[in-house]
């Protein structure tokens, strides 16, 4: 485990999860990531993705004519940029789009509140994200018919505590401590002229997109 400071305060982070083969439902997420990029984002924009991760998505993207780049705190993961996403200079770059699957809930809440702000003000039009909810799986069942799509069912247990180490935040049905309701999102990039969308939630993870301006269109 790596750790360093970030906005006078202690994050630690992993890469040796990368070299692990993951599970079907990580792959699944990959899939929802790349799809939140083809509906929302034009093949002409500028992509920047926070958190290189295992570089699946940033492979795919590439390896189908997008023009993304990456930003990641762990040099050993080879991203275009090295940094933090607090201290990254956004207007060095000026992309139209901002990634940031599974990022933002490993940043102190109050970081990220800093974070959207600066980004508010570097020329991102679009920040398309996921943050997950502080819950855990009862059961799933996964259906499929002959001639019909995939039925995925996902029953959880609403969570008292945030299991993961690395987490400073998730979402959660009510705002205690460290969980976030729903809404402080909303009110967050509601403040800095973004309109929030929910788009999808697969399992415990939420996707979001935040669009500049007050009408939600993309």
């Amino acid at each position: 485990m790596k750790k360093t400071r970030v906005d006078g305060v202690e994050v630690s982070y992993s890469g040796d999860w990368i070299d692990v083969f993951e599970s079907r439902q990580h792959f699944s997420w990959y899939w929802r990531q790349a799809k939140m990029v083809y509906d929302f984002c034009q093949k002409e924009e500028s992509l920047l993705e926070l958190g290189k991760g295992t570089g699946c998505l940033s492979d795919i993207l590439r390896g189908k004519g997008w023009n993304i780049r990456t930003l990641d705190i762990d040099e050993d993961k080879k991203p275009d940029f090295c940094c933090d996403a607090y201290s990254f200079d956004y207007l060095s770059v000026s992309p139209d789009v901002l990634l940031a699957f599974e990022i933002f809930e490993h940043l102190p809440f109050e970081t990220f509140v800093k974070v959207i702000s600066k980004i508010s003000v570097s020329g991102v039009r679009k920040i398309i994200f996921s943050v997950p909810w502080c819950e855990r799986q009862l059961f799933g069942l996964s259906l499929k018919f002959p001639y019909f799509t995939r039925w995925d069912f996902y029953v959880p247990l609403n969570g008292r505590k945030i299991l993961e180490p690395n987490h400073f935040w998730e979402l959660s049905t009510r705002d205690q401590g460290p969980l976030k309701k729903l809404n402080s999102l909303k009110e967050i990039f509601s403040n800095n002229g973004f309109s929030l969308s929910e788009v999808a939630k697969e399992g415990r993870i939420q996707f979001f997109c935040a669009v500049k301006g007050t009408d939600g269109r993309v």
